[in-house]
């Protein structure tokens, strides 16, 4: 299962705003994201540390898109 929710820190203790449908005793993986950090930095860090390489060639061409 992968899923994305929010929770609130409190006594060095995650509580999450919803219910999970996770097994008693079962491992998991967390990532944090403190959401009251600068969001746009944020954002263009993340794209600069996870960029690829696409196979296939794409070209953006406005004026096609605008004919349409």
């Amino acid at each position: 299962m992968n899923k994305i929710s929010n929770a609130t820190f409190s006594n060095n203790t995650l509580i999450l705003d919803e219910k999970l449908n996770i097994i008693e005793g079962k491992k998991v993986k967390i990532v944090i994201f403190d959401e009251t950090e600068k969001k746009k930095s944020n954002f263009f860090e993340f794209i600069k540390n996870n960029q690829f390489t696409s196979k296939v060639s794409f070209k953006f061409d406005s004026d096609e898109i605008n004919e349409r």
